[in-house]
């Protein structure tokens, strides 16, 4: 608990005006860096929360072994090569004889299974949270991970064209 005038962190107490005279001394740079993390990790945490409150419902009725979100990178930083490399492995490893024989041979034999990707400050949902728990299921999964990359590749594309 912090004394009068103290700023406790981690069970280390530092006096509030030495922090204070600190943070005056970050350069413009620190002080933007720290804002662009202070918003990355709002929306990841805003992300998080989102995909736990989307599958409360389920989880509440069925246990799974796992619950998987996984996020791809389909940003301006990469190519199309690399996108397409992210997105087909993704969608060869959830139908992957060994990945449905891992999941099947868990305690409950299902996972919940979502993916997300990221593109130029923007968060869609490439595949909404559901249970994988057969290779139809799996299947399916991977499917809609091949069809949704073709639709959000070809609106980005229309988007660079304007």
């Amino acid at each position: 608990m912090p004394l009068n005038g103290s700023l406790s962190l981690f069970g280390i107490s530092f006096a509030q005006r030495e922090v204070q005279e600190s943070l005056l001394r970050w350069s413009p740079v620190s002080r933007r860096l720290e804002v662009y993390m202070m918003r990355y990790v709002r929306l990841a945490s805003l992300a998080l929360f989102g995909a736990l409150v989307s599958f409360n419902a389920t989880a509440e009725e069925m246990s799974t072994d796992a619950n998987i979100i996984t996020g791809l990178d389909v940003s301006s930083s990469i190519n199309a090569q690399e996108t397409m490399l992210q997105i087909e492995g993704m969608a060869q490893a959830i139908r992957s004889p060994a990945i449905v024989a891992a999941i099947q041979h868990g305690r409950h034999g299902r996972i919940g299974f979502a993916v997300f990707v990221w593109a130029d400050g923007d968060y869609p949902e490439l595949v909404s949270w559901r249970v994988i728990g057969t290779a139809e299921d799996a299947e399916a999964t991977s499917q809609e991970i091949t069809g949704r990359l073709q639709s959000l590749i070809d609106s980005s594309r229309a988007r660079s064209a304007r």
